[in-house]
């Protein structure tokens, strides 16, 4: 409709443009100048010009419509409907494009070594014509000789010290935090030799003596025994050449009486060179009484180099219900080399225990760094620095000591120093007084020396019933100093009573 409107009134509109301001149609009762025909065009007078020569006038002139007014409308031609889309098509297509300039990289960067080389003008050496000359005369050179530098050779890499090796004492049960180069556990089932054997009705196991006690949730394995016999535990594979520290268990439900233990390699007996090999089993007699089970040491050994394995034996009488027999593993503890120069520096008499920081109690010890260094005991120490309120240090009462004097020496690394402390020593819970009468013992720790022992002070146990003594020790810091104070390995140096 709107398309019908629009071309009448165009065809009106050039109508108009026909017939008016038209300088060459006559209006009425006007004559028409020039009626003289056109040269060229006869039978055309100048009053009809060519129409065609208004193409380019002032006067545009839609050509179709001025020869046809009255031409009907064309209809528009119908619009062309766009196809839809497919999805699928246009996937495969981009993955057919994506396939072929990934397989196209992938050739290029195969080929683009043989194409470079091929595409590379590799130039070749010209022929030189031979030449006559002169020979020359060789004379006589002195090779240098070869330096006595040595030559880095590969160091191999340390095996396992045993197929029974364990890296963290710590997760051990119960615990052995001071073994930081691992820890060797050799069971009374599977690395001992037992006499008489396990599965006899001589023994009763952990299991059932905890089931009886109601202690169902104790997962240890031992074995308890009334009967006499004799157990020897052994190395599946000889040691390494050096110090090591031997533990055996002291069971909280069964272990009773002493024992004693021989430590022997290739058939020759090691006597320990710190520590005892006799041991006195706790009981429930002392106070505080035994809590849980307990690694008791007996003794740290130098192993010399060796293929034999190292063997550890012990043998008993018949026993009571006191005294009880409880066998169940063994630990080995590597000590490092240092260890060993420390042990040296301590006075050349009397027995000798070591005890590391790891295994003393610290209270009060928000002011505490732990340090790494090669001159402490087993490489590392903890550090106090400037307490501005007390601090105590405890070797906890927890195993039986022999009954004696004891001289307490602390190993000191270098650090600042200038710290006082004081120091308490008991057994079985009640003060002992020092060797010179006093209540505690003095000392301050070194300013800027040497790593070395400090002698901090001796006590004299009672003879009551000539029986050992549960020893503890308690160092105190008093608050508010300026300074550093160094804990690290304690050793007691024990001298028996003379008979």
């Amino acid at each position: 409709m709107f398309q019908l409107l629009y071309n009448s009134i165009r065809v009106k509109s050039v109508k108009s443009l026909m017939g008016m301001n038209n300088p060459f149609q006559p209006t009425s009762g006007q004559r028409p100048p020039n009626r003289q025909p056109v040269s060229g065009d006869p039978g055309r007078g100048a009053l009809y010009p060519d129409p065609r020569s208004f193409s380019q006038s002032q006067y545009p002139i839609n050509y179709p419509y001025a020869q046809s007014p009255n031409r009907p409308p064309q209809p528009e031609p119908p619009k062309k409907k766009k196809p839809k889309r497919n999805f699928e098509d246009q996937f495969g297509k981009a993955f057919v494009v994506a396939l072929v300039v990934f397989i196209i990289g992938y050739m290029g960067w195969l080929f683009a070594p043989r194409m470079r080389n091929a595409m590379t003008f590799w130039p070749t050496s010209t022929p030189i014509p031979a030449t006559l000359t002169a020979t020359i005369q060789a004379t006589a050179s002195v090779t240098p000789l070869a330096t006595n530098t040595p030559t880095a050779l590969p160091t191999e890499t340390p095996q396992p010290l045993s197929e029974f090796w364990v890296a963290d004492g710590e997760s051990i049960s119960p615990p052995v935090p001071d073994a930081p180069d691992g820890v060797v556990v050799l069971s009374v089932d599977r690395n001992a030799e037992v006499s008489p054997p396990l599965d006899s009705v001589s023994w009763t196991s952990a299991d059932k003596i905890a089931t009886d006690l109601g202690k169902t949730n104790y997962q240890e394995n031992w074995f308890a025994t009334y009967s006499e016999g004799w157990v020897r535990w052994y190395t599946d594979q000889p040691l390494r050449e050096g110090l090591y520290e031997i533990y055996t268990m002291d069971t909280m439900y069964s272990s009773g009486g002493s024992l004693d233990f021989s430590v022997t390699l290739a058939g020759q007996v090691l006597s320990p060179i710190a520590g005892s090999q006799h041991v006195e089993y706790m009981t429930s007699q002392y106070d505080p009484v035994q809590s849980q089970d307990t690694w008791r040491s007996i003794g740290m050994y130098y192993v010399t180099p060796s293929q034999e394995p190292l063997m550890v034996t012990t043998s008993w009488q018949p026993r009571d219900n006191y005294t009880i027999v409880s066998v169940d593993r063994l630990l080995i503890v590597p000590r490092r080399s240092e260890d060993l120069t420390h042990l040296n520096q301590l006075p050349q008499y009397g027995t000798k225990y070591i005890l590391d920081d790891k295994r003393l109690e610290i209270t009060g010890g928000d002011f505490l760094i732990d340090k790494t260094d090669n001159g402490s005991w087993d490489g590392s120490y903890r550090l106090i620095m400037n307490p501005d309120r007390k601090v105590t240090i405890t070797i906890p009462a927890d195993q039986p000591w022999p009954i004696g004097t004891y001289e307490l020496y602390a190993w000191m690394p270098t650090t600042l120093g200038g710290i006082n402390a004081s120091v308490k020593f008991y057994t079985d819970n009640s003060l002992v007084h020092t060797t010179n009468g006093e209540e505690a013992s003095t000392y301050t720790s070194p300013q800027n020396q040497p790593a070395q022992w400090v002698l901090i002070g001796s006590w004299t146990t009672d003879r009551y019933y000539e029986r050992q003594r549960k020893i503890k020790v308690t160092i105190e810091l008093a608050e508010n100093q300026i300074g550093e104070f160094p804990v690290d390995a304690i050793a007691l140096v024990h001298t028996a009573f003379s008979e």
